[in-house]
């Protein structure tokens, strides 16, 4: 997934993005629990959707965030 995300996202032009995805396995399933996109651009929520759409991921595991910008979302 991690793969399949980062080549989309550069064949859109967001360069080579950082990409972190955390999944949940077990004997029945695995279930993805969080993808955190890191790209040089300012991220947008149209970005989020779009790979949420196209990878079929609820918007509650995807976060896209520009690299080297801290997530403002903590403090």
């Amino acid at each position: 997934l991690r793969h399949k995300i980062a080549s989309y996202l550069t064949e859109k032009g967001y360069g080579e993005p950082n990409i972190a995805v955390k999944v949940r396995l077990n004997d029945k399933e695995v279930a993805v629990q969080s993808v955190v996109i890191m790209i040089d651009k300012a991220p947008s929520e149209m970005l989020q959707r779009d790979v949420c759409n196209v990878f079929e991921l609820p918007s509650s595991v995807v976060s896209v965030m520009q690299a080297g910008k801290k997530d403002e979302r903590k403090r």
